[in-house]
């Protein structure tokens, strides 16, 4: 068995990014072979060097498996297991929100359609059988422009077994793409823009709605914009940086990438007066919190409690608590010492002693409840075994032995005793009041209607939703269904003023909404 081959290879760099470039010599040329390492420029030295070791040792084990079939790569693989494999490849090449998506489509839809056609493979896919595809995709009711998608992501992984030369042709260059739904954009006139400014101001989201009206920045562009990218003195901003939201594992996450689509994404535009004196604002607020709280001033704070606030409620809900509670009594420790009636002085701190040490019994409550839960397990109850004969079986009475020495006065008394034990457990208030029937409402129900509600109207008010139910226990399970579907992260919830209207807005996307398994709710009895 000849040895493994080695590759001339070096390290080199393309739109940003590092690849590893070897040498390879197929039916006497040498061609460049590029492979990326998932790094940009400017990458830790170690990292780069064994992120190249891995790559030029993973090519040259492909290299080798290709020379023992003959030197033709196999094209009897599955279709999706070939777009498996391919998006491993190239995951380093594509941002994280596009992986994802690619990652989504064909784990969902494409698994599902050519999983059970295992017939269809890379080598024998016909133009017919492409289309038959996005007949399905039509008939789930997907829209025209995620089809396109689809498209865009098949004819890309067959391009690359095209130069695989695992197929002589790509068929995908012999189907038409679907046509894209036209969409009519219209811009804000000037008037809307300053009445949008004017109800926004105040609100922690001025500052972007500001920057992506005045500079005519994508909402992606305004949110990515850095204090270190801002030039004071020459009063413009560099844009290299944007914002990415994607879903993972059914969750949403947003992060920063400093990887603009293109080159003309990454610029420098000049900052309007207007804009300029809200950043200023906006960093001397920042100055301000870092001086007041010092060491504890962490950014990451306001982070944690949004992404906190989609996980999970009662965690970012018991955060808010404990963290109000320390600023509450960092508070009252800078101002002048409070005296009780006694004239001792009151120590701020014992509050929170006292609701660590009511917190710690609840927990210790807990705790022993689970633990005769557990126990309760190992109690077994025998079944009683008796004969049916015995258990029928009443020892006779002797009525004589039984009345002796009984008189009328004696009953009544006894008479009178029970009578009166009878009167004095009737409450003489609740006693008049009449019979209260209560009826079930199902909060599976409600939590499927909220949802459904949720999907048409995408964004509403939290008032709108109430007004529609007929009674008070309605509105209570209503605003259950509401907390429940927050918890999971189907819905989110936001309150611009204390005791305002709060806005709702639905966390799924448009087409890509999930069945609910709600079976484990039972009915909420009011």
């Amino acid at each position: 068995m000849p040895a493994k081959p080695h590759f001339a290879a070096s390290v080199q760099s393309k739109k940003g990014r590092l690849y590893a470039v070897m040498q390879v010599k197929k039916d006497g040329t040498t061609k460049p072979v590029w492979r990326a390492l998932g790094l940009p420029e400017g990458a830790n030295k170690t990292k780069v060097n064994k992120a190249f070791r891995e790559v030029v040792a993973q090519y040259e084990q492909e290299f080798w498996e290709e020379q023992e079939r003959g030197g033709r790569p196999p094209a009897d693989i599955p279709v999706y297991d070939y777009l498996v494999s391919y998006l491993k490849r190239v995951e380093p090449e594509l941002q994280k929100n596009t992986i994802v998506s690619y990652r989504s489509m064909t784990n969902g839809k494409i698994r599902r359609y050519f999983q059970r056609r295992p017939q269809l493979t890379v080598g024998n896919l016909k133009p017919q059988d492409i289309q038959d595809f996005y007949q399905s995709l039509f008939a789930d009711g997907v829209v025209a422009n995620t089809v396109i998608h689809y498209h865009a992501l098949l004819r890309r992984a067959f391009q690359q077994a095209f130069k695989e030369e695992r197929i002589d042709a790509n068929p995908f260059d012999r189907v038409g793409r679907p046509k894209k739904n036209k969409f009519h954009g219209e811009n804000y006139t000037q008037e809307e823009l300053l009445t949008l400014l004017h109800l926004a101001r105040g609100d922690v989201i001025y500052p972007a709605i500001l920057l992506a009206g005045a500079m005519g920045l994508r909402r992606s562009e305004a949110l990515g914009v850095r204090w270190s990218r801002i030039d004071w003195e020459k009063r413009t901003v560099l844009l290299d940086t944007k914002i990415v939201e994607y879903r993972e594992n059914g969750k949403k996450k947003v992060e920063p990438v400093e990887e603009m689509k293109n080159k003309s994404s990454r610029r420098t535009l000049p900052l309007p007066d207007p804009v300029v004196e809200m950043l200023q604002v906006q960093k001397e607020h920042r100055e301000v919190y870092r001086k007041m709280f010092q060491g504890s001033y962490n950014a990451q704070y306001l982070d944690y409690v949004r992404h906190m606030e989609r996980e999970d409620l009662n965690i970012v809900s018991e955060f808010l608590v404990m963290a109000a509670t320390l600023l509450d009594i960092k508070a009252k420790m800078l101002l002048p010492k409070e005296v009780d009636e006694e004239g001792e002085e009151i120590d701020p701190r014992a509050e929170l002693v006292m609701r660590l040490l009511e917190y710690k019994k609840y927990r210790l409550m807990a705790d022993e409840l689970a633990d005769r839960e557990d126990g309760a397990l190992k109690h077994l109850y025998k079944p009683s075994t008796l004969p049916p004969e015995v258990a029928k079986y009443e020892p006779p009475v002797d009525l004589d032995k039984l009345l002796d020495g009984l008189t009328l006065a004696k009953l009544q008394r006894i008479f009178e005793q029970v009578m009166k034990r009878k009167e004095d457990k009737i409450d003489p208030i609740r006693s008049n009041f009449g019979t209260i029937h209560r009826e079930p409402v199902s909060l599976e129900q409600k939590i499927g209607n909220v949802l459904l509600y949720a999907r048409r109207k995408r964004r509403f008010s939290f008032r709108e939703l109430l007004e529609g139910q007929p009674d008070k226990l309605e509105v209570v399970v209503t605003f259950l269904a509401v907390l429940e579907l927050m918890k999971i992260g189907k819905i989110h919830l936001s309150q611009e003023e204390t005791f305002g209207d709060m806005d709702i807005e639905t966390l799924e996307q448009e087409g890509e909404e999930e069945e609910l398994d709600l079976a484990q709710l039972g009915d909420f009895e009011g």
